[in-house]
């Protein structure tokens, strides 16, 4: 047992005298501080790190009962601090690594089999162990995966009103269904029915939802209304325009038709011969289309198909009900004789 020599006290104005230690003590303290840094040296040798800082922080405890200098014994214990640091510095590290390349490979699999939503759980776990930006693609893919699609088919692209059409949802990883025909919204369930009245190109979208996500489809209609059809009279209405030329229109009803206005046409020609320009008129009565007809023409060169498609085109025939009425004008030209 370590004595401290007691403390005289004095009175008056003598101060106190410091404590006397015993020299037996001080000497057996100092002995056993130097065994201990010796014991937590050859631990330090061994890398048993972890003991050696024990051993270090014992020797302090020992010193400072007798106030010794533990220079040495604080620098152990600095320098195990740092062998401990760089030790886990490389364990951490190489467990991260596992752990990511273990998660990741589970995420794969999942996400080879379709299972997006269990690929999505393992790869947020091997975020946690690495945050590469490989992994963050691999979530956002499955996001993408699982986002919802909207996608429908009809049973009919055209029809005659009044018409009904089915759709038939094909929509993924939705849960909730908007339909809207044109700007009006119809309907909010999976399935969708619905009867056009009137003519028209309608626009027939779907919006698939699933919480705040969402994806839209479109596709279109045509409903007509069933209006008279052309017949295939062949009555022709033949025209002179002077004694160098000769319209003729006819097909479809055609030649039956009125003709309201006329262009002036003047067609030279070196020989006699037919130029057909097929056509097609409106209800209104207005030439929609003018085409070269060769197969019913007997003269092709460049400059009088040219002239004979541009005047087809200013024709104007009496209004009726048919949507589009085609048929032939032919130009019957006679040379031109110099007179």
């Amino acid at each position: 047992m370590l004595l401290i020599a007691a403390v005289s006290i004095f009175s008056g104005s003598q101060d106190p005298q410091p404590p006397q230690i015993d020299t037996q003590s001080l000497q057996k303290a100092k002995t056993a501080y130097r065994n201990i840094l010796a014991e937590a040296k050859n631990l330090f040798d061994k890398k048993d790190y972890v003991t050696a800082r024990s051993k270090y922080n014992e020797a302090i405890r020992t010193a400072s009962i007798f106030d010794l200098n533990i220079t040495d014994a604080e620098t152990g214990i600095v320098d195990c601090d740092a062998k401990i640091k760089e030790i886990v510095d490389q364990l951490l590290p190489n467990e991260k690594e596992t752990n990511y390349k273990k998660w990741k490979a589970k995420g794969d699999d999942a996400f080879n089999k379709g299972n997006y939503n269990e690929a999505k759980e393992d790869y947020k776990k091997a975020q946690d162990y690495k945050n590469t930006n490989n992994i963050r693609n691999k979530i956002a893919s499955c996001d993408k995966k699982l986002s919802p699609v909207a996608k429908f088919t009809m049973n009919k692209s055209n029809c005659i009103a009044p018409c009904k059409i089915t759709f038939t949802n094909l929509s993924k990883n939705a849960t909730t269904y908007t339909w809207n025909v044109g700007e009006k919204q119809e309907g909010g369930t999976r399935e969708f029915r619905h009867t056009f009245n009137s003519a028209g190109k309608y626009s027939i979208r779907l919006v698939a939802s699933k919480g705040s996500q969402n994806d839209t489809y479109e596709q279109f209609i045509s409903i007509r209304i069933d209006l008279p059809q052309p017949t295939p009279q062949n009555t022709p209405n033949e025209i002179e325009i002077d004694e160098d030329l000769t319209l003729v229109s006819v097909g479809q009803g055609l030649g039956k038709r009125r003709i309201l206005d006329q262009p002036n046409i003047l067609i030279l020609s070196d020989e006699d011969g037919i130029v057909a320009v097929d056509i097609c008129v409106n209800k209104r009565g207005k030439v929609e289309t003018a085409q070269f007809n060769s197969k019913l023409s007997t003269l092709a060169k460049k400059r009088l198909v040219s002239i004979a498609i541009r005047k087809s085109k200013d024709f104007w025939f009496e209004k009726n009900d048919y949507i589009e009425q085609c048929g032939v004008i032919i130009f019957k030209i006679k040379e031109a004789k110099n007179k």
